[in-house]
Formats: C-alpha cells, structure tokens, sequence
C-alpha cells in the first residue's frame, strides 16, 4: 500500500467539507468561543481595587483572590500563636496593598528582610505605625463589602 503523506491543505478541505456537511457544529463551535472570555471575566467577578488617601500617602489596594487569601492563612499558620491575633491584619494588607504612591509595594518592601516577595512585604507593612495598618485593614474591609454586594453576597452583622 502506498505511503499517503497528508498536509495542511489536505486538513484544511477536509475541514471544509465537514463545515459543508454538518454547517450548525461550526456555529456552535463560534458560539462557545464566544463563551469563553465570558467565563475568563467570572475569574474577576468582586474582583475591586480602590485609591484610598491616607495621611497624604496615596494607597492602592485590592480584594483578594481565593489564592490570596489562602496565601494569608498560610502565612497565619506560620506565625506564632501568640502573634497569629496581632499579626492577622498585618497580613492581610501586606497582600491587599499593591501600591503606594503609584510604587509597587514589591519595590518599597525590597530593602526588607525575607526571602520571599510577601515576606519582605509583611516586613515593611510591619515596620509602619499600629494605627495606619488599622486604617488600612478598616478601608480594605470597606472594599471587602462593596465586593461582596457587587456579587450578591450579604454579610450578616450583628
């Protein structure tokens, strides 16, 4: 039997013949191309970022993603007991601060001790004032409850 070399053109009328044989499979298959970037924007869904101004400094935060979260967590786990009640703000917006002044907080925790990216974060967020990590956490819970609304969720207060 003789060797059949196929090539693209081969693959291309074959593709064509099929479209002419069964025309509603390539409308499907538009339409749920079309439905993918739908289901990329569910990634992003509550997904804020907010300015906020806070003695003068300009601050960038954000609400974070499940993977961020669980980021956090680990970091909590990792700290001391004694420390986890102290440190859990501290944390929090060492993940949630993207920038400062427009500076990415990676460049600004750069100079920090730690071998990782949030761990010279966490050590530069620690390095400020008690109370102005306090006004942070308390602007990135505000952006925590308008994301929660923005996706229907409703958090019960007490």
């Amino acid at each position: 039997m003789p060797k059949v070399k196929a090539s693209l053109s081969d693959n291309k009328r074959m593709e064509e013949m099929q479209k002419l044989v069964n025309p509603e499979e390539e409308s499907e298959s538009s339409s749920d191309s079309r439905k993918i970037p739908d289901l990329k924007n569910l990634i992003l869904l509550g997904k804020l970022t907010e300015r906020v101004n806070i003695g003068g400094f300009l601050f960038t935060i954000s609400t974070l993603s499940a993977q961020e979260n669980a980021n956090v967590i680990r970091a909590l786990m990792k700290a001391e007991e004694m420390d986890r009640g102290l440190l859990s703000k501290a944390i929090a917006i060492s993940f949630a601060v993207k920038e400062i002044n427009s500076v990415p907080l990676s460049d600004l925790s750069a100079e920090h001790d730690g071998e990782e990216e949030a761990q010279r974060n966490l050590a530069f967020i620690l390095d400020m004032q008690a109370t102005l990590v306090e006004k942070i956490f308390v602007e990135y819970e505000k952006l925590v409850e308008k994301s929660g609304e923005e996706v229907g969720f409703d958090i019960v207060k007490k």
